[in-house]
């Protein structure tokens, strides 16, 4: 499909109506597009990934491959390839395998299961029910894993497909072996040389189902046939085999023993050690004693390890013009490291670093020379492809004018349609360009309202400060000045006018005492100087004593609160414990502040008469209605539930910052 962005962008100036050609621009660009119709280029940008994906897993970074492997399953979904998606999926259930998230790698493949057997996509069926039952043998599941086997060499019956039946019997034959059942394993490692007989290039799955059939048969007490099948790996079948086959036959068995982490391995090992001695090759030699230190290594056996890999390096010096060999000084060095010599263990770690510069840099020159040999073929293909070129050039040029043709006929019919989805667009962009500046609109008015109703609660708080300030240091020393004045004459006063001098006193202090508390509620004492918790504790306490309510407090806050914020939260509480002590008629009381993450939370509930918010309208009364501004102005949310008889409650959620 051609993209319309260039047209658009064309369209764009005849919107503004600038003087600009664009009708030449326009067929510039439809004549691209068709070139780029008729010859398109190969972006196959997921199969790059893939790639990139399989070299990392060859180079071991199983963290690396998942990201390539998510980015090109992502691509396939995309693309509405299903069975691709679901292939890279158990790719990255592989992925997790690797990195020990076993959890993570059998979610997705029970995921990928279900979802082929849904959509009856039987190949992907059949792969994740043998990865299933891998992953399930690697957590020692063994029956579960071979009902997996099972219903995988099924679906390979079914799609009739030789490879896939000979795994799948590889599979159940390894998990028979793993329950100790080996008459029932060997069954299954024939049947998979069977189905492999006939196929062409499996030589490495033939010697590996060969390879467990010889275990099995050694399990069953059956050594002739072992051996029979050994000499199909490479053992003579005539007289007694010599050093050099008994030596390569137990490397083979060390180096499967090892690679299953068996102990088995060592024994054979030692065996292809002392048989290659007597054969005389120094390379089978190096080899097993360079595996056998590495394990001594891994079990601690650390002068073990060194002498093993002293002898492995001294073997080396036999071979004349071999590569070094880094794997065995970098054994050396860990042996070293591990004893505490750190000289030693640094000898050898420069000795390991310049051996692996030597093996790359021979590995490089390998690269160069089989990239020499392949440009070289390259060139003479080249040239052959320019002699072929020739040749069909006139074909060429015949076809390029008849297309020329059609193209010129495309683009007049393409052109009328671009100008025609160019005025719907214009049109359509009116009218969306109207919609959206009446949303702004209202979205400003919105914000207006908002800031309104921020300032007028902002000017309320100042206003109660302001006049708790006045009543406090003004009406409040004025009254405590009257009544220290009538102390005064009260002493001075006649007996018999004392009683009416002591009533005015009283009267003058529970003056002063109410307009302290109006004060102290208008801005409290406890809120400015301890902060809002001692201030909703001492809010709770007083409310508990004048209403006789139980009231349950839980408070999560361990830090202050910006000042305003405290005010809000304070004058918020305050007028619901009016609203209650007013309206609900309850007797408890349960308030809930606490702090998740970046979010407060604030819950009241009381178990009064309640109310039909419906009837009452969504505001509410005056009281609601300030409580509502203030989670505005806290940038909040308000949630409101209240019933006849089923008490009164409101939920705050407001950030922190």
């Amino acid at each position: 499909m051609l993209s319309f962005s260039k047209y658009l962008f064309c369209g764009a100036f005849l919107k503004k109506r600038k003087r600009f050609p664009f009708v030449v621009v326009l067929l510039v660009f439809l004549l691209t597009d068709m070139w780029i119709f008729a010859f398109p280029q190969p972006k196959d940008a997921s199969g790059l990934y893939q790639q990139k994906a399989r070299q990392y897993l060859r180079s071991n970074r199983p963290d690396s491959a998942l990201f390539y492997f998510r980015k090109s399953a992502a691509m396939a979904l995309q693309q509405g390839d299903e069975p691709a998606y679901l292939t890279l999926r158990l790719q990255v259930a592989g992925c997790f395998l690797r990195m020990g998230e076993n959890d993570s790698a059998l979610r997705i493949n029970v995921e990928v299961l279900r979802v082929s057997r849904e959509k009856h996509l039987r190949q992907v069926e059949m792969i994740s029910e043998n990865a299933l039952g891998q992953l399930l043998i690697k957590e020692s599941r063994n029956r579960e894993a071979l009902e997996h086997f099972t219903a995988a060499l099924m679906l390979a019956g079914q799609l009739h497909d030789k490879q896939a039946i000979a795994f799948s019997n590889l599979n159940l034959g390894n998990t028979f072996a793993k329950l100790g059942l080996y008459k029932q394993a060997g069954d299954a490692y024939r049947k998979a040389l069977q189905q492999l007989s006939q196929e062409k290039d499996t030589s490495r799955i033939k010697t590996t189902i060969t390879r467990q059939l010889v275990y099995v048969l050694e399990k069953e007490g059956k050594k002739d046939s072992a051996r029979l099948l050994l000499r199909k790996l490479g053992i003579s079948s005539s007289g007694q085999p010599s050093s050099e086959q008994l030596a390569r036959s137990a490397l083979d068995r060390a180096h499967y023993f090892h690679k299953t982490g068996e102990q088995q391995a060592v024994r054979y090992y030692h065996q292809a050690e002392q048989q290659a001695k007597k054969a005389g090759i120094v390379a089978i030699q190096i080899d097993a004693l360079k595996n056998l230190a590495e394990i001594a290594l891994l079990t601690g056996r650390l002068q073990e390890s060194l002498r093993l890999a002293q002898q492995a390096l001294r073997l080396t010096e036999q071979l004349s013009g071999s590569l070094p060999f880094p794997d065995i000084y970098k054994t050396l060095y860990l042996a070293w490291k591990q004893k505490g010599e750190p000289d030693s263990a640094l000898f050898y770690h420069e000795k390991m670093f310049r051996a692996q510069q030597t093996v790359y840099g021979q590995n490089q020159r390998e690269n160069l020379a089989d990239l020499r040999v392949k440009y070289q073929t390259d060139l003479t293909q080249k040239q052959l492809l320019q002699l072929k070129n020739e040749t069909l050039e006139k074909d060429i040029n015949l076809k390029t004018r008849q297309m020329q043709v059609n193209t010129l006929l495309g683009s007049s019919f393409t052109l009328i349609l671009v100008l025609a989805l160019l005025v719907a667009f214009y049109f359509y962009k009116q009218k969306k360009n109207g919609k959206i500046q009446q949303q702004e609109r209202e979205k400003l008015l919105l914000e207006k309202e908002a800031e309104a109703a921020q300032a007028l609660v902002m000017g309320e708080e100042k206003e109660r400060r302001r006049m708790a300030q006045e009543l406090h240091d003004g009406i409040g020393v004025l009254l405590s000045s009257a009544g220290i004045f009538f102390s005064n004459i009260e002493e001075q006063t006649e007996p018999e006018n004392r009683n009416m001098v002591r009533k005015v006193r009283r009267l003058v202090a529970q003056a002063g005492t109410e307009v302290r508390r109006i004060s102290h509620n208008m801005m409290p004492v406890v809120l400015t100087r301890f902060g809002l918790k001692a201030a909703l504790e001492d809010l709770f306490e007083d409310f508990s004593e004048k209403a006789d309510m139980k009231t349950h407090l839980h408070i999560s806050l361990h830090e202050r609160l910006d000042e305003n914020k405290e005010f809000m939260i304070f004058r918020m509480v305050q007028e619901l414990l009016h609203n209650t002590l007013k309206h609900s008629k309850a007797d408890e009381v349960t308030f809930l502040f606490r702090r998740h993450g970046k979010i407060f939370f604030v819950d009241y509930r009381d178990n009064g008469v309640g109310f039909n918010v419906e009837k009452s309208g969504k505001s509410g009364g005056i009281g609601l209605q300030g409580i509502r501004s203030r989670v505005e102005f806290l940038h909040g949310t308000f949630d409101l539930q209240s019933s006849p008889g089923q008490g009164f409650s409101v939920k705050v959620t407001f950030p922190a910052s």
